[in-house]
């Protein structure tokens, strides 16, 4: 086998990566406060030596947290985030998550809960909302009742290392902070911060990287045999 067939392996491999991961972006145009993800390439030397035969790796650069659209829609626990910032919530098994959508409802048992199901967490608990309460959620997190009274503080927060969960769910991997810089508009949703048109045109050209790695690597294999012919003869 030639040697020269592990730099075109990898590139392909590289270009199917981008590709599976632009594929989800576009997926998810529609999904609220969704965050594009990147995928990062680099070129490394095989044998430590500049100009010596490369190979492409790979790997997860995070996702760009720009600000997703503003759909407004007046219902009262959808909360729409500016700025860097999460949600926390608390999974099934005690374990703090950060959550970016606002599609937030109130479960049976009167707790205010994320799209994915997760209890939103305010000073550190789960956050309860008495029945037949109408709330009001200021820009800060504060949530009060249609008397004036304040419900609970929701918990902002954000961590230096986040890896993703899968939609708009994110588990921090360093200790979570207090958010800076982030508010919350009521009666509204972020929408997804995917470039639809971006995303298509590099769909597009990681399938053309993708099919000249396949014809790089379909010539080196014809060059082999063509070579181990003529040492047979």
């Amino acid at each position: 086998m030639s040697f020269d067939l592990y730099p075109s392996l990898t590139g392909a491999k590289a270009a199917w990566q981008q590709m599976e991961v632009v594929s989800g972006n576009l997926a998810n145009v529609s999904t609220t406060g969704f965050k594009e993800h990147r995928i990062r390439f680099e070129v490394v030397d095989i044998d430590g030596q500049e100009h010596s035969d490369q190979f492409v790796k790979t790997g997860m650069a995070g996702a760009k947290m720009d600000d997703g659209p503003i759909q407004n829609d007046g219902v009262e626990t959808h909360l729409a985030l500016r700025g860097r910032g999460f949600f926390a919530a608390e999974t099934e098994r005690g374990e703090t998550i950060l959550v970016r959508s606002g599609a937030l409802q109130i479960d049976a048992e009167g707790f205010l809960t994320a799209e994915s199901g997760e209890r939103i967490l305010g000073n550190g608990s789960p956050v309860y909302i008495p029945i037949e309460a109408r709330i009001s959620v200021r820009p800060d997190g504060q949530i009060f009742d249609q008397n004036g009274e304040e419900i609970g503080q929701l918990d902002l927060l954000d961590a230096d290392e986040i890896e993703p969960m899968g939609a708009t769910r994110w588990r921090p991997i360093s200790d979570p902070y207090p958010a800076e810089d982030v508010t919350i508009i009521q009666g509204a949703l972020e929408g997804s911060n995917t470039d639809a048109l971006g995303g298509m045109t590099e769909l597009i050209e990681a399938s053309r990287y993708f099919e000249a790695y396949q014809k790089a690597m379909q010539t080196s294999d014809r060059m082999d045999g063509d070579m181990y012919s003529t040492v047979r003869g």
